[in-house]
């Protein structure tokens, strides 16, 4: 359904709730030095994602698919927007 999940969100944030389609692009940044992480889609800033110290190691580049069909391709340092 698109929706972003964690951080202590009991449901899909408001953002979240619009669909991904084929051929868009989600970025996820990671900064290990304050602990944050952003999620973008399409090159734009997407959710709140999680602020500075709430993330903390060991961290794993992931992607949970849920339906038949779905692909995932993970491309490092790519341009986020």
């Amino acid at each position: 359904d698109g929706g972003l999940w964690g951080g202590g969100l009991e449901s899909a944030d408001s953002q979240g709730t619009r669909a991904f389609v084929i051929g868009d692009r989600v970025g996820v940044r990671l900064d290990t030095g304050d602990g944050s992480l952003r999620f973008f889609k399409n090159g734009v800033a997407f959710g709140a994602g999680f602020p500075a110290g709430s993330i903390g190691g060991p961290v794993v580049a992931a992607a949970e698919l849920v339906c038949p069909g779905q692909c995932v391709t993970l491309v490092r340092g790519a341009a986020l927007g």
